[in-house]
């Protein structure tokens, strides 16, 4: 055999062990109710530190960012009422990821409780996936900001100490049924 036609073979074979590996790997994921392995769904879990249970729906945008929102039934503490925490997430590499959040929340305690504006609270951490089915995300402390304030950008007015959570995938079957 020629070395060119050599090298045509050796090249079909590890294109054709390749395909197999990815076949038989997404086969594993399809029969586990998923198609890939990634931050995508809704999660249920709680900030260990601050005792905050919430549930979190993350959802793709383009390429590695990813949209976050984690509602909760409880109020995040200064204040008596918060919206919902909303940001974005960004994988780094493997299943790591960083995410920043922001929350509204009142009455207003940084520049007096009679203001007719919320506080803003700001929070960036580090996002690990030590499975398929969990979550655990490392924050940095959290950034109180007086409503007009930009967060991330401007000196906070006051921090809370950083916190550690922990989320549970709740298991949806996305996969198309045959019919």
């Amino acid at each position: 055999m020629k070395p060119a036609n050599k090298m045509v073979v050796v090249a079909t074979m590890v294109v054709a062990l390749t395909l197999t590996g990815a076949a038989s790997a997404q086969q594993a994921n399809s029969e586990l109710g998923r198609k890939w392995c990634g931050p995508t769904g809704t999660w249920i879990g709680q900030n260990d530190t601050y005792g905050l249970e919430l549930v979190l729906t993350i959802e793709p945008m383009s390429g590695t960012c990813f949209s976050i929102v984690g509602e909760g039934i409880e109020n995040v503490l200064p204040w008596e009422v918060s919206t919902a925490w909303r940001g974005v997430i960004h994988k780094t590499g493997g299943q790591a990821y960083s995410t920043s959040m922001v929350t509204l929340a009142g009455p207003n305690q940084l520049t007096g409780p009679t203001a007719d504006v919320p506080d803003i609270a700001a929070i960036r951490g580090e996002l690990f996936m030590p499975d398929c089915d969990h979550l655990e995300i490392e924050f940095e402390p959290t950034e109180l900001y007086a409503w007009g304030q930009v967060p991330f950008e401007d000196t906070p007015l006051a921090t809370m100490p950083p916190s550690i959570a922990h989320y549970t995938r709740v298991p949806f079957d996305c996969l198309e049924r045959a019919e």
